[in-house]
């Protein structure tokens, strides 16, 4: 036996005699932590219990204020402190405590055990047992097979107490049903007769944890000879609460080996998962959000706020892991410690549903100092239940466990964002920044990749990755010194602003969708497969070697210097705004619609073969040197000012609308159809 445990044990004999010259009594103190149903009244949040001689008392005259600061400054940790008791202050089912006298308890911590185990292994076996209390007038809704389904089953989709505590410790914690074949018809689970009522012994008003009922249960263990001892866990399934309500679905000894769950609250496997572990030494894990500390609010953590289910996945947090001493063992120790000196750090970060025994060899936790603590909350598997607001994120944690023993989250950080950590409200200089969630497909953990750095040492930032998945909205503010390797997919929304010095080699599938500033200084050897939506802004200083398969909208804006070569197969969808400068050497191959808007200025070399479809409005300003081939179907518009200088050879086919301003030189050659109205100037 090592001197340690010689020292402990003469301390432990030396505080027995003391008691007993001073009629003192010790007794092992508990800190009894309760599951509050939300919205329920009356909660007492936390009490105090001390175990004396196999029974179970409730300390009174102590404040929940005054225990949560004993736990803080570590003057009592449950499960291993005594208290010294004044035989006169131990009454029926409780020890009342005089106000006056509380500064004066005497409160010793030593490392005996009276009993085997204070609590379930964090490390290893643990033995669990489930009571179910049939009162005389009330019994659990839950059957014995039911309450071993909740706590012990297992199998394909199915997440009891066992199984998720297994999952979530990565098998370094297992659990093992008690079983007693003369009592017990199912391993796990026990029904025992305490031969009194509810109603009116669990009044949470004056019992808070409802001892009478509870050491009632522990007569009959004993009485039926159920080594309840030796077991690390034992769990007491009630009807419920008589004449009022419980205003807790359940409640444990902190490090200790009892707990009690009311009615439905035995099925949840996120509440067993919060009461079990409470046993293993676990405080409530608490959040600050908007400058004030939200109780139970990290929804990351069974410590927190678990969720109501019968089959949910989720694990503890970073602190509580560590506290347990999981996920530290294995091939690598994925729970690293940093200094100050070593930032700033950058590390691949995985979950611990995907730890692996550290296969992997990257970490899951990340100490800097006495600081903060950073992990990755990957959601899958044995944490798939996470909620949404903390699943796939980075969590920041303060390193210092609050009054009480709570873990407090500072932050949930996506990918992108960053954290500065604030101690007492000043800064630290501590920033923790995430650079990515996810990346690399092609590996079986998904990562986060994380940056630690004091900024008081200089600012540091994320590597950028390299190259662009999608190419940018706009181009580039300074062309790059060297093309890309390879081709974007996509053409850019907008053109270069500074052109090419050599044309594409290939041209484009698509003309641009907005036309370039200025004209390619070489112009291109094939014409485009598509002609542009608009015309060039400034025309090209040479004509294009071959002309376009398909003619523009509009005539261009300014003529050509020469005629083409070769006439076009159509004439122009619209005419131009002015002649030609120089005459066409032939006809028009088909006649135009419409008659020119401005005559020429000179007549056409050679007459047109048939006339006009349309006769002029006006007479030729300059009449012809002979008369038409063919007479017009109908008369002129407007008479001419002159007669012809030739007398037709036959008459006109219609009479004029009016007879002739200047009577002609000669007479006709023939008579006219129709007599005048009046005789003629000269006889005939």
């Amino acid at each position: 036996m090592d001197r340690t445990k010689v020292l402990s044990l003469l301390f432990s004999i030396l505080l027995h005699v003391v008691a007993s010259q001073n009629n003192l009594r010790p007794c092992r103190l508990y800190v009894i932590e309760y599951y509050c149903i939300p919205g329920e009244d009356g909660c007492p949040d936390t009490t105090l219990d001390c175990e004396l001689e196999g029974h179970i008392y409730s300390v009174k005259g102590v404040s929940k204020e005054w225990i949560k600061e004993q736990v803080r400054t570590k003057k009592i940790i449950s499960g291993e402190s005594d208290l010294a008791v004044p035989s006169d202050q131990i009454l029926v089912g409780r020890i009342n405590v005089p106000e006056s006298s509380v500064d004066e308890l005497r409160i010793t911590t030593g490392r005996g055990r009276r009993r085997l185990q204070s609590g379930p292994s964090k490390m290893g076996q643990s033995t669990v047992l489930v009571v179910r209390i049939i009162a005389t007038d009330y019994e659990p809704n839950y059957s014995v097979s039911q309450l071993y389904d909740s706590f012990f089953g297992d199998g394909a989709n199915v997440h009891s107490l066992k199984s998720q505590i297994e999952a979530c410790s990565s098998g370094q914690t297992t659990i093992e049903p008690a079983f007693v074949p003369s009592v017990m018809d199912i391993k796990g689970v026990v029904e025992v007769e305490i031969g009194i009522s509810l109603l009116g012994n669990s009044d949470t008003t004056t019992d808070y944890d409802l001892q009478v009922v509870r050491n009632a249960a522990i007569q009959q263990l004993d009485a039926a000879a159920i080594p309840y001892t030796d077991y690390n866990s034992v769990n007491f399934v009630i009807f419920g609460c008589k004449p009022n309500k419980c205003p807790w679905g359940a409640y444990a000894a902190t490090n200790g080996w009892y707990a009690m769950y009311k009615g439905s609250y035995a099925t949840f496997n996120t509440i067993a998962m919060n009461i079990y572990g409470k046993q293993m030494g676990l405080y409530a894990s608490d959040r600050f959000l908007d400058g004030r500390i939200v109780p139970s609010g990290d929804h990351s953590c069974m410590m927190g706020k678990p969720l109501y289910g019968t089959n949910e996945q989720m694990c503890y947090n970073a602190l509580k892991n560590t506290a347990l001493g999981w996920f530290s063992s294995g091939a690598y120790n994925g729970d690293l410690s940093l200094s100050l000196s070593e930032l700033p750090v950058m590390y691949e970060m995985i979950g611990v549903a995907e730890w692996d025994s550290g296969a992997e060899k990257l970490p899951w936790s990340l100490t800097i100092e006495n600081y903060v603590v950073v992990s990755f909350n990957r959601a899958v598997g044995m944490t798939a239940s996470t909620p949404e607001e903390t699943a796939d994120k980075v969590l920041v944690h303060d390193f210092e466990v609050q009054s009480g023993g709570e873990s407090m989250l500072v932050a949930i950080l996506d990918g992108g964002e960053k954290h500065e950590y604030f101690y007492a409200g000043t800064t630290t200089n501590i920033f923790v920044q995430v650079c990515q969630i996810g990346g690399d497909t092609s590996v079986i953990a998904t990562r986060a990749l994380v940056l630690v750095y004091d900024s008081s040492a200089g600012e540091s930032v994320c590597p950028s990755e390299s190259p662009s998945k999608m190419p940018s909205d706009l181009p580039s503010k300074m062309p790059s010194d060297k093309p890309s390797k390879m081709p974007s997919d996509k053409p850019s929304d907008q053109p270069s602003k500074i052109p090419s010095d050599q044309p594409s080699k290939m041209p484009s599938d698509q003309p641009s969708k907005m036309p370039s500033d200025q004209p390619s200084k070489i112009p291109s050897d094939q014409p485009s497969k598509m002609p542009s939506d608009h015309p060039s802004m400034i025309p090209s200083d040479q004509p294009s070697k071959i002309p376009s398969k398909i003619p523009s909208d509009q005539p261009s804006k300014i003529p050509s210097d020469q005629p083409s070569n070769i006439p076009s197969d159509q004439p122009s969808k619209l005419p131009s705004d002015q002649p030609s400068k120089l005459p066409s050497d032939q006809p028009s191959k088909m006649p135009s619609d419409q008659p020119s808007k401005m005559p020429s200025d000179q007549p056409s070399k050679m007459p047109s073969d048939q006339p006009s479809k349309m006769p002029s409005d006006q007479p030729s300003k300059i009449p012809s040197d002979q008369p038409s081939n063919m007479p017009s179907d109908q008369p002129s518009m407007v008479p001419s000012d002159q007669p012809s200088k030739m007398p037709s050879d036959k008459p006109s086919k219609m009479p004029s609308d009016q007879p002739s301003t200047m009577p002609s030189d000669q007479p006709s050659n023939h008579p006219s159809k129709i007599p005048s109205d009046k005789p003629s100037l000269l006889p005939s």
